[in-house]
């Protein structure tokens, strides 16, 4: 299990990590610190007092598409230093960033596609998996793609991916996790209701959900 820790309040953060250890997580996500937009400085040092205040592994969690901040290589290089940081959920959709952060940290750093439809190229540059949506709807599916590629079968690897691109794409057509829970009802699978500011999905989209789900036989 890995808890989710995101906030803009680092002491915050830090008590909810060990929060979570207290209630056996086995690792903690953490993301960039939203609307504060901390300097660099204060981006590194935001993780590394998680860190230092929990047992638990910490995986950095790099989305700015929703924080507004965006992780450099140069700060994962310094993250990559701190004993209990493992990883991480690099959701930034910028590659040339994925490859700099491979050039300089190399295995110091285990990176986790956040983006299903960049896994397989992540994953060329040696990211070690996936963080996934879609696995919510087709776990095995994820999982061959992702043993294919590490094994160095790219050729079934991109097969996959092609195959279900059309799934990643669909999981959002809305914010998510919109998409997905709304494609888990679907199929049947009780995903809860969504919360405000979270929203049912518009009837058109939902429309193409679904057709995007019967095209690959899984309703």
């Amino acid at each position: 299990v890995i808890a989710g820790i995101g906030g803009n309040d680092t002491l915050a953060a830090a008590n909810a990590a060990r929060r979570a250890e207290r209630l056996g997580a086995d690792a903690l996500l953490l993301t960039t610190p939203y609307y504060n937009k901390a300097n660099s400085e204060g981006i590194v040092r935001h993780f590394a007092y998680v860190a230092e205040h929990s047992e638990l592994p910490l995986i950095v969690y790099n989305v700015p598409g929703r924080t507004g901040v965006s992780c450099t290589p140069e700060h994962y290089a310094r993250l990559a230093e701190i004993p209990r940081i493992n990883g991480v959920k690099e959701a930034s959709g910028d590659i040339s960033l994925v490859s700099r952060t491979r050039h300089l940290c190399g295995d110091a750093l285990n990176i986790w596609s956040g983006n299903d439809d960049q896994t397989l190229p992540m994953l060329a540059l040696g990211a070690k998996g996936v963080i996934s949506v879609a696995s919510n709807i087709v776990p095995q599916v994820m999982a061959t793609l992702c043993a294919a590629a590490l094994s160095g079968d790219f050729f079934t690897a991109r097969a996959i991916h092609e195959a279900y691109a059309g799934l990643f794409d669909a999981l959002f057509y809305e914010v998510n996790p919109i998409p997905v829970k709304t494609a888990m009802q679907m199929l049947g699978w009780d995903s809860g209701r969504l919360r405000l500011p979270l929203c049912p999905m518009a009837e058109g989209n939902a429309a193409k959900l679904q057709n995007c789900l019967e095209s690959l036989q899984l309703l």
